[in-house]
Formats: C-alpha cells, sequence, structure tokens
C-alpha cells in the first residue's frame, strides 16, 4: 500500500513539473523579441520614398544610414535631423541621397567624419554649421547647390573638397529679395587654399579652381581668373581698389554678394556662362562706366550696380528675366538703358536716383504692369497699374516712369 501511494505522489510530481516545463517553454516561445535599434524616418510628400528624421533609437557616436528602409529609397536628410547631437562622430548617407536639409547636422561639435554619395545635389542652409570638430569634408561631384552659412564656422576646417559640378552658392535670388550675404564658409579660418594669379580657391584634385575665394591681397592691380572656375565667393574683391578691369571666364555661373563692391574696377567683361549677378556685387564701383549684361544672365540682383557714379550706359542680355531692388540705383550719370526681350520682372526703384535717366529701351512693349507687392513678397503683382505700350516704346517715357513716376512699384510683365 505504501509503495502505491509514493508511485502515485512520483507520478503526480512528474506531471506538475511536466506542466511547469510546457508553461516556461511557452512563455520563451511567445515573448517578444527585442526591437533593433533604429533611426526615425519620414514618408516624402508623394509616398515614393523616405527621408531620415532624426536619430530615433540608435546609440552610439556612429550612424550609417540604411539606402532602402521599408522596402522604399531613402532619398534625403531632414531638416535639423540631428541638430545639437553632441553624441554623434561620424555619418556614412547613402547612395540615393539627393539632398541635405537645412540644419541637418548643425552644432554637431563631435562629428568628425562626413561620407557624403555622388548622388547628392543641394547641402542645405546651416546643414554642418558650427561642426567645430569637423576638419575636412569632400562635396561629391554631382552637388549644384551649396546654401547659406552650409559650413558655417567649422573652425576646425582645414580641407574641403568642391565639386566642378558646383552651379550656386545660397539660396536663389530673386527680384524682391535683399541678401545680406551668403556666408558658406563663414568662420572657417583653417582653410587651405590653392593659388592661381592673385587669387585664393577651394576645389578638387581635377579642378583646384572651382570657388575663388577671395584676392590675395586687398593692394592687387589685377587678377587673372582661372579659365576653370565656377563661382566668385561673396566679397572676393571687395575694396581691391587698385584693380582696375576684370574679365569674367565663360565657366563662371555666379558673381557672389558684394564681389566686387567699392572695388576700383572700372571695366568688366562679363562671361556668357554666368546665370547670376548677386546682390551688390558691383555696388559702388565709382570708376565703373559701362555695363554689358550677357544673354546667359538670369537675375541681376538687388543693389548689384548701385552707387556707381560713373556708369553710364547699361545693356540687360535676353536672357535676364528679373533685375531686382535698387539694381541701378543712386546711378547719378546713367543716361541709357536698354533692356533684352526675355525681361518679366523690374524691381521696385531699380533706376531711383539716376537723374540722368533719359532713354530707356524696351524690346517689348506689350503686356507691362506697374504692381505692389505683397506682404509676403512673393508676389509682386498686386494692384496692377497697365502700361501703355505706346508710352513704353517711347524711350524718354519709359525712362520717366522708371526714374520717377513708378518707381516705387515693380514692373512686371
Amino acid at each position: 500500500m505504501k509503495r502505491k501511494i509514493v508511485s502515485l505522489f512520483v507520478l503526480m510530481l512528474c506531471v506538475v513539473i511536466g506542466l511547469c516545463s510546457f508553461g516556461c517553454a511557452s512563455e520563451t516561445k511567445d515573448a517578444p523579441k527585442e526591437t533593433e535599434p533604429e533611426l526615425q524616418f519620414a514618408l516624402t510628400a508623394d509616398g515614393a520614398g523616405y527621408i531620415v528624421a532624426g536619430r530615433g533609437t540608435v546609440e552610439g557616436g556612429v550612424i550609417e544610414i540604411p539606402s532602402l528602409y521599408e522596402g522604399l529609397p531613402v532619398t534625403g536628410i531632414a531638416a535639423r535631423a540631428f541638430d545639437r547631437d553632441g553624441e554623434l562622430t561620424s555619418v556614412s548617407i547613402p547612395e540615393g541621397v539627393t539632398a541635405i536639409g537645412d540644419g541637418a547636422f548643425h552644432n554637431c561639435t563631435a562629428l568628425t567624419s562626413v561620407s557624403m554619395p555622388t548622388s547628392l545635389k543641394s547641402i542645405g542652409i546651416g546643414a554642418f554649421g558650427l561642426c567645430t570638430a569637423l576638419v575636412s569634408v569632400d562635396v561629391p561631384e554631382g552637388v549644384t547647390e551649396i546654401k547659406e552659412l552650409a559650413f558655417d564656422s567649422c573652425s576646425a576646417l582645414t580641407n574641403v573638397g568642391v565639386p566642378s559640378s558646383l552651379e550656386r552658392l545660397g539660396s536663389e535670388v530673386h527680384s524682391a529679395s535683399l541678401c545680406i550675404g551668403d556666408a558658406v564658409f563663414s568662420g572657417c579660418k583653417s582653410l587651405e587654399y590653392n593659388e592661381f594669379d592673385n587669387a585664393l580657391y577651394l576645389g578638387n584634385d581635377d579642378n583646384p579652381y572651382v570657388l575663388l575665394m577671395r584676392a590675395k591681397s586687398k593692394d592687387i592691380e589685377s587678377c587673372t581668373i582661372n579659365e576653370n572656375t565656377k563661382v566668385i565667393y561673396e566679397y572676393a574683391f571687395q575694396n581691391c581698389s587698385a584693380l582696375s578691369g576684370v574679365v569674367i571666364p565663360d565657366s563662371v555661373k555666379q558673381i557672389g554678394y558684394k564681389a566686387f563692391s567699392s572695388s576700383g574696377v572700372a571695366s568688366v567683361t562679363i562671361g556668357n556662362g554666368v546665370k547670376e549677378i548677386r546682390d551688390s556685387a558691383f555696388l559702388s564701383c565709382k570708376s565703373l562706366t559701362g555695363v554689358v549684361v550677357p544673354d546667359g544672365v538670369e537675375i541681376v540682383g538687388s543693389g548689384a550696380f548701385g552707387m556707381c557714379s560713373a556708369l553710364t550706359t547699361v545693356s540687360i542680355g535676353n536672357g535676364v528675366r528679373e533685375i531686382g531692388i535698387m539694381a541701378f540705383g543712386d546711378c547719378a550719370v546713367l543716361a541709357k538703358v536698354t533692356f533684352g526681350n526675355g525681361l518679366e520682372i523690374i524691381g521696385v526703384s531699380a533706376f531711383y536716383l539716376c537723374p540722368a535717366l533719359t532713354e530707356a529701351h524696351f524690346a517689348s512693349t506689350e503686356g507691362w504692369r506697374a504692381c505692389l507687392p505683397s506682404f509676403s513678397f512673393d508676389d509682386v503683382s498686386a494692384d496692377p497699374i497697365p502700361l501703355d505700350p505706346s508710352a513704353l516704346a517711347s524711350p524718354a517715357t519709359a525712362a520717366e516712369y522708371l526714374r520717377e513716376t513708378y518707381r516705387d512699384r515693380y514692373f512686371v510683365k
């Protein structure tokens, strides 16, 4: 009888242990797996891809951004995605990414290494500003635009590779804009330059002269700009009072903010490849007597030739679409201006304080209106006053309209 009781007890114990084991096994099997750390992503507006929106749950200093997320391509880095990320030391951006957003890596003070893809086209405003540990960066071929403050105050930055594909520094200007400079490399006091004639450049192994940064000295009397240069940086020749003339080669796409302001330039030849003459580019060039803006130029920025007190004639090419605010303001002896047939907008007071202006020749006189800007300045078509084509066909009347009658309005076609 005792044996039967013991046997029954053992049998029951085995059943209990088995049930416990099965329960434990079930708990182990059903336990959720730990989620792998991943970056934060946001779907693009068209739903065709993703942009990196932030660090998410990823830890550590090294971040490698994937080329795909949930089966769709990663195409960009969002504005301020890693702003003030003091932990980030290295980031690898994959092929497929075309844009780095404004402030994307701003103030990442530990960042020392950035790998950018050849698919990249644009680097946003302040994208790497205040990355004070960044020593070297290679902007890949294919990038056409580096916006203002992109590398501002990167005080340790020594080596910068600038691609030959570069066409613009800073955001696109328009007739209502008032630029205060691009400052893409402002505060980068450790940069190493390439030299050609009397100027200092940044570039790449194949073309060391992509970006003309500045004159070697304010005392230069001449400067031959390299024939492979794409952009003339802001203030490049400002206050070079002994510089009497300059030839800008066809390779140049953009003349920067105040690039020649207050210089001694008396004559300038602008190459056919130039697309933008940025705000105040030739401001207060008091020896400049004549300007021919070639057909390739699309935008003449605000104040671009303002206060050129010896300027007498201006010829605007057929490709120019917009002339900015006060573009030729306070040119006291300017007597004649000729506009090409591509012109669409003339900014407010573009020829204000030009008392000698008696001839303004419009290639096309039909469809012009004198308009006020909207509060946002993005729309310059408010309160339109139609302008009589026969009046604009008279050079004297057209000059009076620009100089006095409608000087506080935009001319819009």
